[in-house]
């Protein structure tokens, strides 16, 4: 008979329990159910060069100062979308729904790649796009140094550093590593010396594709 009691005391304790977690349950299902905030989310971006750029291979080059233009397709969820390069460039888009378009000049500085930093936020405040944030990266490389232009002399001067016969130079240019490239030169192509002279000076010129001589 105990050992019964027992049994009937312990299954009414276990329905007890379960009853208090069905109610814990109930209470918590409608927290439970609520939707999280919906994250900004850029669908497009589209980056163009205006005035002092060129397009070369997809990479935009562009000058000290060159004009770029971005705009950025968004959610309808996004209400702000700002860009910054980590240095002179933080701008807001005074927009609050897709697209959201930017013009904005080229940095000053060393010829190197520059990235611009997208923010879009489903929030806008004082503090800039926040909330929901999504962000992505564009860049361009800022080149403002021209090509360089090197004669080499048929035949080789002598030992003393003259020559006593004609003497013919043949120009060649390359661009900087991170130059737009060459687009027209060296001009002349090419030269020569058939006079005899104390020394003479014989230039040549090439251009790459942002006008940089």
């Amino acid at each position: 008979m105990v050992e019964g009691s027992s049994t009937r005391l312990s299954g009414s304790h276990s329905l007890r329990m379960l009853g208090i977690l069905s109610i814990l349950l109930a209470l918590l299902s409608p927290l439970m159910q609520i939707s999280p905030t919906n994250a900004a989310s850029i669908s497009s971006v589209t980056f163009t060069g205006g005035a002092d750029t060129a397009t070369v291979g997809g990479t935009i080059y562009a000058k000290q100062g060159g004009q770029l233009n971005l705009t950025v397709n968004t959610d309808s969820t996004t209400k702000c979308v700002a860009i910054d390069d980590g240095a002179f460039l933080h701008q807001k888009s005074p927009s609050s729904s897709t697209p959201f378009k930017f013009t904005f000049t080229a940095a000053t500085g060393s010829d190197a790649t520059h990235f611009v930093t997208i923010t879009a936020g489903n929030g806008n405040n004082g503090s800039g796009c926040n909330g929901g944030t999504k962000t992505q990266q564009v860049s361009y490389v800022l080149d403002n140094t021209g090509p360089t232009v090197t004669g080499a002399v048929a035949p080789a001067p002598n030992g003393a550093g003259w020559n006593n016969s004609n003497v013919t130079i043949t120009w060649s240019a390359t661009d900087n590593t991170d130059g737009s490239g060459i687009a027209s030169g060296p001009s002349p192509a090419s030269d020569n010396v058939t006079a005899d002279t104390t020394g003479v000076t014989k230039t040549s010129s090439a251009t790459d594709n942002l006008g940089n001589t």
